[in-house]
Order: structure tokens, then C-alpha cells, then sequence
């Protein structure tokens, strides 16, 4: 088994000591390596439901098998939200659950959503709750009420809220100021749900036309107020480390294979393939030019494929960082991820990009006027600088480790002041996230044997 980082050590003992928590790290400090190392450090824990996003599924299955310590008794179930119900709980033959896993818990923070419902039900049947998330809200201080509800239940419905806004009068629940009361406060989780937001999201009543009877109006909580007594009032239920926190602590730069389900399988390409024997079978491929080809059109096939998750992963990694950089291969898998990025601001590089266009490109990045960065791994990946990100994300990746270690220190150099995190995204199943995953292990030996050398 690997060894944690002392900050992601420091989380797996917090966790052990509290209850239901939000672990809120940013990206790239390995909030999927600390809640596996929870799991192993807390012998109490048998059965553990994982819940994530559908495309995640994979890397959690892929984590799962290098951080997690069998152990006689130890259940651990991954779906994903979709597919999340009651009938989850037949995994467990009527048990409780130990722990329940939110990964990417913004997913649930539509109270009102089914997906929520869903969730909500399976959490109480839960002993213990954790939700991961490093955007749990991603704009304003409503997106985290549904998450608090989860977390301590009950408690944000009546005993934080609703004092403040409601008091008792013979026996009965009043309102303290009838002005501030939606149409259906009755309810008391939408009346709590209103509490939060004229506590916390600044709500006000809006104008949304007129009606048979008049002027109809509607509650806006897209804004924020009190803060300060908001974050008092959840410290205790979150754990929270930056990049700039734990520079110290961690790696000048770490390396994700981020797996999703495609449908791919490229065993017939190369049926065995092994730490051992990957140099001779790539060069074995590389030898059968009709192998050659049909790898070549697939890996084509395979990046086309994957732009749209490409680009719906880069959106959720500039919900956390202020920019990002993007290398591909094939011109046409770069021209469909500018088209996707475009809105974010961007410059590009290429094997057709002259001089001038080139260092124009680099100096807008390094200016921080543009967000992403999107270059070909053999044209952008030597002779620049592109240390004003710390995230870097391969959409395809080249069999030479040497060429994508080249791209990857774009952002790795001198200057560079945050842990550089390299993602490469993948289909399960295929050649190339087997190469990757060879590739990243022989670059952890060398590595260890190359340390402070």
C-alpha cells in the first residue's frame, strides 16, 4: 500500500474521530485516497455504499484496488447516483449501512430533486455520512443547505434555524414577521429551507410578473449574508486544505488516471500486457504495420469520443481552478475542445501555430486573461512556460513517458508556486489506460530510487 501525505493523514485521524463530515479538500490533494484510508483505518467499518457521479465510477474502482486493505467482513458497494435507491439496500441484506460515500456531493443540493430523495433515504439507514466534494457550493450559500440537512439531520430543519425566525406562542409554531413567510411555510422543511435563505442567501422577494389577482412575486436566494456566522456554524462538520496549505507536505507534482466507462476493450490488439513485457509488446505493435493502424484509428475513434467528457470535466475543474491546461494529439480532438472551451477564454497551440502566434499565446496565459490552455503534446508540450496553472489534463496521451513528462513540466518549473496536479483521462478497458497505468508505475520506482539524488 502507498503512504499518505502527512495532511491527508492528519484528515483520515479527524475523520475517525468525528461523525457525519464534509471532506472539502481542493482538487488534486487526493480526497478519494483519504476517505479509502478512513475505511482502512476504522476496523469498525463493514459495509460502505459509494455513491458518485457515473463517470467517476471507474477511478473509484481503480482506487479501490490500489488503497484499499481487504478484510474479512468488509462490503464496499460503488454505484452511481442514477442508479442510487432503497433497492441498495438489499447489498446489505437488511443491515445498515457503516458508511455511506457522497463523492462530488454538489450533485445532491437540489433538496426537491429525486436523485436527492433517493440519496436522502439510503443516509438514513446510514450509521455514518461522508460527502466529498471540493465545490460544494459552487456560487452561492443555498447550494449547501441540502448537504447540511444530510450531514445533521433534523438540526438545520428546526434547532438552527427556525428560533431565530419562528418562536411559540400557545403551544403553537409562529411567525415572527409575516412579511418574510413564502405561500406554503407550512411545510416545515420549506420553511426552514426559507429560514436559511434570509439568514444566509440574503433572499428577497422579486417581481415575476403579473397575474390574474396582480403582481405575483417569488423568493430569490442567489445572494449571500452573514458569512462569518454561516462558517462558524459548519467548522465543525468540514474539512478544508488548499494547495497553498500543504505545498510543503505533498509531492511538487502528482499524477490521476481518471477512468470512465466507454464501452472500449482493446484486448485484441495486445491480449498480455505487463510491467514485464510492455516495451517488447509496444514494440511488437509498432512492428505489425496493419496493428499499427487499426490502434492508430482507434485511439483516433477513442479521443473523439471522449471530447464531451473531456469537456464537462475541464468545466468542473475551473469551478475550483482559475486555470487549466489541455493537451491532445489529434488536430481535430483539439479544434472540438476549443469549440467546447471557448466560453472560458482560451488560446491553443499547434504544430501549425508560427513564432509569434505562439509566444502571443503563452503571454495571454501567463497574464491570467485566459482560463484554459488547449496544445498539441508534441508542439506545446517543450519550450514554453505555463506555471499561472497547476493543472494539467491530458484528453489523449502519447506511449513515451517522456513526452508527456515534457508537458506536464510546462506547468512544473521554476516559478511555479502551488503542486502541480497531471490528470490523464481515459477509457477503461482500452490499450492506452493500460500503457498509462504502466507508465505511472514505473515512474513511482524511479521515483523512490531517484529521490534526492
Amino acid at each position: 500500500m502507498h503512504q499518505l501525505y502527512p495532511f491527508q493523514q492528519e484528515a483520515v485521524d479527524q475523520l475517525c474521530k468525528r461523525g457525519n463530515t464534509l471532506l472539502a479538500d481542493e482538487m488534486g490533494l487526493g480526497k478519494t485516497v483519504q476517505a479509502l484510508s478512513f475505511i482502512n483505518a476504522d476496523r469498525s467499518i463493514k459495509r460502505v455504499l459509494i455513491i458518485c457521479p457515473k463517470n467517476v465510477v471507474p477511478t473509484w474502482v481503480n482506487e479501490r484496488r490500489e488503497w484499499l486493505s481487504p478484510r474479512p467482513g468488509l462490503m464496499v458497494r460503488i454505484t452511481n447516483y442514477e442508479q442510487a435507491d432503497e433497492d441498495c439496500l438489499l447489498l446489505f441484506r437488511g443491515h445498515e449501512i457503516d458508511l455511506l460515500i457522497l463523492d462530488e456531493s454538489q450533485y445532491v443540493m437540489n433538496a426537491a430533486a429525486k436523485r436527492s430523495q433517493r440519496v436522502a433515504l439510503l443516509a438514513m439507514h446510514s450509521k455514518r455520512l461522508l460527502l466529498i466534494s471540493g465545490t460544494p457550493l459552487q456560487s452561492r450559500p443555498i447550494e449547501l443547505w441540502n448537504q447540511l440537512c444530510l450531514l445533521e439531520p433534523g438540526k438545520w430543519n428546526n434547532e438552527v434555524l427556525m428560533p431565530q425566525l419562528f418562536q411559540i406562542r400557545y403551544g403553537k409554531l409562529m411567525i415572527k414577521d409575516m412579511r418574510t413567510v413564502p405561500p406554503n411555510w407550512v411545510e416545515s422543511t420549506v420553511a426552514a429551507h426559507h429560514a436559511f435563505g434570509l439568514l444566509y442567501c440574503g433572499a428577497k422577494r422579486k417581481s415575476i410578473g403579473r397575474g390574474r389577482f396582480g403582481r405575483k412575486y417569488a423568493w430569490d436566494y442567489s445572494g449571500a449574508s452573514r458569512e462569518a456566522e454561516l462558517a462558524a456554524r459548519i467548522e465543525h462538520l468540514i474539512i478544508r486544505r488548499t494547495k497553498a496549505q500543504v505545498f510543503g507536505q505533498m509531492s511538487r507534482k502528482t499524477r490521476q488516471v481518471v477512468l470512465f466507462d466507454g464501452r472500449w476493450d482493446d484486448d485484441d490488439l495486445i491480449p498480455e500486457l505487463a510491467d514485464e513485457n510492455f516495451e517488447d509488446c509496444i514494440s511488437r505493435l509498432r512492428g505489425d504495420s496493419v496493428a499499427f493502424e487499426k490502434w492508430s484509428q482507434r485511439r483516433h475513434e477513442q479521443g473523439i469520443a471522449k471530447v464531451p467528457i473531456v469537456i464537462e470535466h475541464v468545466k468542473n475543474v475551473l469551478r475550483e481552478e482559475r486555470q487549466v491546461i489541455v493537451f491532445a494529439h489529434h488536430r481535430d480532438v483539439i479544434q472540438e475542445l476549443r469549440n467546447g472551451l471557448q466560453p472560458f477564454g482560451l488560446v491553443s497551440i499547434t504544430g501549425e501555430t508560427d513564432v509569434e502566434e505562439r509566444n502571443q499565446a503563452v503571454q495571454l496565459f501567463q497574464d491570467r486573461k485566459v482560463r484554459a490552455f488547449i496544445g498539441s503534446i508534441k508542439a506545446a508540450g517543450v519550450g514554453i512556460t505555463l506555471t499561472a496553472a497547476s493543472t494539467v489534463i491530458f484528453a489523449e496521451i502519447d506511449p513515451v513517458l517522456a513526452a508527456m513528462e515534457q508537458a506536464e513540466d510546462r506547468a512544473d518549473r521554476i516559478g511555479q508556486t502551488m503542486p502541480v496536479t497531471a490528470q490523464y483521462l481515459l477509457f477503461d478497458g482500452t490499450l492506452d489506460a493500460r500503457i498509462c497505468k504502466i507508465l505511472m508505475r514505473k515512474k513511482r520506482i524511479i521515483d523512490r530510487i531517484m529521490v534526492n539524488r
